[in-house]
This record gives C-alpha cells, structure tokens and sequence, in this order.
C-alpha cells in the first residue's frame, strides 16, 4: 500500500534542496507563473514568418520590442 510523504517532510527536502520558495513562483530559479508585462494598448496585427522572424530580429529575439522598435524607427 502506498503511503505518501508528509508535507512537513517535502518542505524540508525542498527548502534543503534549493532554498525557501519565492513569492511569485516555485522553489527552483524560473519555475512558477511568469511575471506579465502590463498591457497599455491592445492591437491585433496579422504577419507572416518572414515579418515576425523580421520583427523579433530587430528586437533581439522579442516580438514587442521589435514592434517598437519599428515604429520608433519610422517616426
């Protein structure tokens, strides 16, 4: 018959094994629900992979970043 773990017990082999846990997410660095940016202006846009492949280039791998780049670029 199985038994499971206590809770006190995973904690301690948790805390033991990499530290107290964040806030935001789990014990290990990057684990958990990922932090969101907040949304100013929501805007659909239709692109092709040429043109997101285009825009994540100019804004070093990410899309929104490269979206303003564009347009700070042509203003």
């Amino acid at each position: 018959m199985y038994t499971p773990k206590p809770q006190w017990l995973k904690d301690r082999e948790n805390a033991a094994f990499s530290g107290p846990k964040k806030p935001w997410g789990g014990y290990r660095p990057g684990s958990g629900r990922k932090r969101t940016k907040p949304i100013e202006n929501l805007i659909n846009i239709k692109l092709n992979s040429i043109q997101k492949m285009m825009l994540q280039e100019m804004g070093n791998g990410d899309l929104d970043t490269g979206v303003q780049v564009l347009i700070d670029k042509h203003l």
